[in-house]
């Protein structure tokens, strides 16, 4: 039997086109997740739920106060493929759940990049996370959700 974990968009304009007199529209996908910590479980944090991530990526203030396994440093890069377009991470494993109003996920372990900085969201990205999941997602009839 598979299981809805509710999730939600959240819809904001770009300030900095509207000053250009653009009008563009930013819609993210928002889930909230908990961490395994040495005592237990974080309180729940929200994440951005990323398609276009091949990795989650956690910010420095989360994964240095969980359970994490770190595996090597790695350099991430973008779209723009210049060096200060890039951010050294560490790269390691973590547990996590997935949290909704009716349901929550049972514990994952997931590969993240981990930032060196709090100047970064909590990215919620593909490989092992939502591989597992089947992301459903209808923005005009605003519903999003995870199925397990």
């Amino acid at each position: 039997m598979s299981t809805k974990i509710d999730l939600q968009f959240v819809k904001s304009l770009d300030l900095d086109l509207l000053e250009k007199g653009v009008e563009v529209w930013i819609i993210r996908i928002i889930g909230q997740v908990k961490f395994k910590t040495i005592d237990g479980w974080t309180r729940v944090y929200e994440a951005i739920i990323d398609t276009g991530a091949p990795v989650s990526f956690i910010p420095k203030s989360i994964w240095t106060r969980i359970e994490s396994k770190i595996e090597t440093d790695y350099v991430v890069s973008g779209i723009v493929p210049k060096k200060e377009c890039s951010l050294p991470v560490k790269v390691g494993e973590v547990n996590c759940m997935v949290v909704g109003v009716k349901a929550t996920s049972n514990p994952l372990r997931i590969k993240a990049y981990f930032a060196p900085t709090d100047k970064v969201p909590l990215i919620i990205g593909l490989y092992d996370f939502l591989t597992l999941f089947r992301l459903c997602c209808d923005y005009r009839r605003q519903e999003v959700f995870l199925e397990t």
